[in-house]
């Protein structure tokens, strides 16, 4: 069934760039979760194993439409002061759904009757879409897919409602960003290529395996193979039942917690240490048995930010791929592999770790602090942003900024 669901994810991410791009940031996101109720609740009423396991498939393509999406769109309406807490907070609500999931079953284990038990833990994976349905209402629309659909007025005006701070009254930085967003799309039209021959080119094929890349290295700390297989490991130590169920209760709940102290660490520390040192931990705690995700936040936020809007949801949606690809391999072969090795399987998750922080500290470049338009230049991209010069806004070609509110009123 696991290996079901992560073959729908990878449908779902193959269809998620393609509408992203097609009808915008904020319709798919209507759209998807308008599918997760549905898959949810086909699910949730099945009247055989075959509807199951369809219903179960469904979900999994809504899922991975989700995955990729929402990071997406995070990215890109995020000022550059918060774009890691912001991007991060995607894994840490993720994580925060396996746990309240989690508890969920711990509750209807003690339900009687077993129609009730399995259908009400279906049932409520309804309630998380629906609200972000309702919401979505109120969510703009992403000021990057506007500019770049020629809908300049209304990104402007977005931009402005939400990067206003107290210290620009008048409204300088988002002006600055409505700019430099403007001219980065209108240089980005010349290099449009479409899905396969983004391979020939060398800017754009090493970010795509960068971003492959780093949705591999979090796969592959084992933390999916020991959050579907703990119950193995518990039965191990003797421990079944609802003792259990209320520890994975307790992993779930502290791996959501630490997802947090992630996201706000990634903006203080940068992208590249907090995933150097994550995954150092993860390799520490895979050895003691247990798993640290802590790092599993960064991996989306770095997925997301490093490519170009013209190609961003494209190629975010192939990164995501890695995510049920690793699914596929690493959980779909973990009963074969525990039924010939036991334990040494876990020692995979110890050595390819190892190897994915020398890449990680050594090859991949930092990107905090800067937009996602100056993060083009890490990749050899021509980039024209806008500075302040005496009050007014200049461009500057090829070269970073920062947002410095202090100097931003001196020179107003």
């Amino acid at each position: 069934m696991n290996s079901l669901y992560a073959a729908g994810g990878l449908m779902g991410c193959a269809i998620a760039g393609w509408l992203a791009d097609k009808v915008g940031r904020k319709v798919s996101i209507q759209l998807i979760t308008t599918a997760c109720i549905l898959a949810a609740a086909f699910t949730t009423g099945s009247q055989n194993v075959a509807m199951l396991l369809s219903g179960r498939a469904l979900q999994g393509i809504a899922a991975g439409m989700i995955n990729v999406v929402c990071p997406m769109y995070h990215a890109e309406v995020s000022p550059v002061s918060v774009r890691g807490r912001m991007v991060g907070t995607h894994a840490t609500f993720l994580v925060i759904g396996y746990a309240m999931a989690s508890w969920v079953g711990l509750g209807c284990y003690f339900e009687s009757t077993p129609a009730i038990q399995w259908r009400l833990c279906l049932a409520l994976q309804m309630v998380a879409p629906l609200l972000l349905l309702l919401c979505s209402s109120w969510v703009p629309e992403s000021p990057r897919w506007l500019i770049y659909n020629g809908r300049e007025e209304q990104s402007r005006e977005i931009l402005r409602k939400l990067h206003y701070h107290i210290d620009d009254p008048n409204g300088i930085l988002p002006e600055r960003e409505f700019m430099d967003i403007s001219r980065q799309v209108a240089a980005d039209r010349e290099n449009e290529r479409s899905f396969f021959a983004l391979f020939k080119e060398p800017s754009t094929r090493i970010r795509m395996i960068y971003g492959f890349f780093i949705i591999f290295a979090a796969q592959s700390s084992g933390v999916l193979v020991i959050n579907n297989y703990q119950f193995t490991l518990y039965e191990g130590l003797g421990i079944t039942g609802w003792k259990a169920l209320l520890l994975f209760g307790v992993y779930t709940s502290w791996a959501a917690t630490m997802n947090w102290v992630n996201a706000l660490l990634l903006d203080r520390f940068g992208r590249i240490k907090v995933m150097t040192f994550g995954m150092l931990g993860a390799v520490v705690a895979i050895s003691c048995d247990t798993a640290m995700v802590a790092r599993f936040a960064a991996c989306y936020v770095y997925a997301s930010e490093i490519f170009p809007t013209w190609m961003r949801a494209q190629v975010i949606a192939f990164s995501v791929c890695e995510l049920f690809c690793g699914t596929l391999i690493y959980t779909g072969s973990a009963p074969d592999a525990f039924a010939a090795v036991g334990w040494k399987y876990y020692l995979v998750f110890v050595f390819v770790p190892l190897a994915c922080v020398a890449f990680i500290w050594f090859v991949l470049p930092e990107t905090s602090g800067l937009s996602l338009e100056e993060i083009g230049v890490l990749f050899g991209d021509h980039v024209v942003v806008t500075d302040i010069l005496d009050g007014e806004l200049v461009e500057v070609d090829v070269g970073f900024v920062s947002t410095d509110f202090k100097n931003l009123e001196k020179s107003s």
